[in-house]
């Protein structure tokens, strides 16, 4: 056998355990992915994948659009009809008022008219929505926020927040045991307070002297491009040692450019072994994420393969396998 019937061999064999999987994920006999075959990427709400990748930069809203083109090799995908269905569902006026109307008695008039806005802006299957911070909308978000309509993610962006509406509260979703497998909806069952506290905690022990001039002077430095990518996308300042692992605080050493979806896919992670799993999954350009570490590498007085070396020591103090 020569060697290229043998990938194409293997290739079927890592095929057919991707779908073995997809199908291990049915819920009352219904698949619940939108599925890349030719990259091995599928929108899984059981996965989160879509959450987890920033996938709503390339969602579409079009409840007529019946296929969406991959995130990584766009491909184009098939919709599934339960999302086709909630996309519907938020430009139907009945349905619309009635939300309003049933949500009118716990939101001031101004809080509902934005949270009906965001309805009819979501994105799916994500039920994320992106609004510019030039709305000045903080007020309208704390009130959301205290009756359990929303979640904002707590990474830093530039320009935008980024909003996550509670699915299951506000019937966007007909199928409940699908919501249920969503990680991020998840969160709507249990109380806001308790992981914004432990993020205000963590925060008040480390370093927190990164200055509105310093952030303009990166941002410059990278010419408003991602520094991993070199591209121009939504961006996040983003803490390259994890605020959750208590050691480095927000601070110009520890904080890099970075497009927003990468951020939200690195989350608490060590960069250089997210780096290996996913760099080809968003086009990372090796000597822009070896510039970039470089760079902070000798903010911290070290030498790239010493920060590195550092990274991995911080990450096994936070695995407590340092004393």
């Amino acid at each position: 056998m020569n060697s290229k019937t043998e990938k194409l061999k293997q290739r079927k064999e890592e095929l057919e355990k991707e779908l073995q999987y997809i199908e291990s994920q049915l819920i009352d006999n219904e698949e619940v992915a939108e599925v890349c075959i030719p990259c091995e990427h599928y929108y899984g709400s059981s996965s989160s994948v879509f959450l987890i990748f920033g996938i709503y930069d390339s969602e579409s809203n079009d409840p007529n659009q019946e296929h969406v083109n991959c995130f990584i090799c766009k491909n184009k995908i098939k919709r599934h009809h339960s999302f086709i269905n909630s996309l519907k569902l938020v430009r139907d006026d009945d349905f619309l008022i009635q939300i309003a109307n049933e949500h009118r008695p716990f939101l001031t008039n101004e809080t509902l008219k934005w949270l009906m806005n965001m309805i009819v802006n979501i994105s799916v299957p994500s039920f994320f929505v992106r609004i510019n911070k030039k709305h000045g909308i903080q007020n309208n978000l704390d009130e959301l926020l205290k009756h359990n309509y929303i979640r904002v993610l707590e990474a830093e962006n530039i320009n935008h927040v980024t909003v996550i509406l509670n699915a299951k509260k506000l019937r966007l979703y007909e199928n409940e045991d699908v919501l249920n497998t969503m990680e991020v909806q998840n969160q709507f069952n249990y109380p806001y307070i308790t992981n914004k506290n432990k993020r205000i905690e963590r925060l008040k022990k480390l370093k927190n002297d990164f200055t509105e001039e310093e952030k303009s002077e990166l941002l410059k430095m990278f010419d408003d491009k991602c520094a991993f990518t070199g591209k121009e996308v939504n961006l996040h300042m983003d803490h390259v040692i994890p605020v959750a692992w208590e050691i480095e605080g927000t601070t110009l050493s520890n904080m890099l450019p970075i497009w927003d979806s990468i951020n939200s896919s690195k989350h608490d992670s060590n960069v250089f072994e997210w780096y290996k799993n996913n760099a080809k999954r968003f086009d990372i350009k090796e000597d822009l994420f070896i510039d970039a570490l470089t760079y902070i590498a000798e903010l911290n007085g070290y030498t790239f393969d010493e920060y590195k070396e550092y990274v991995y020591h911080c990450e096994n103090i936070k695995n407590g396998k340092v004393d």
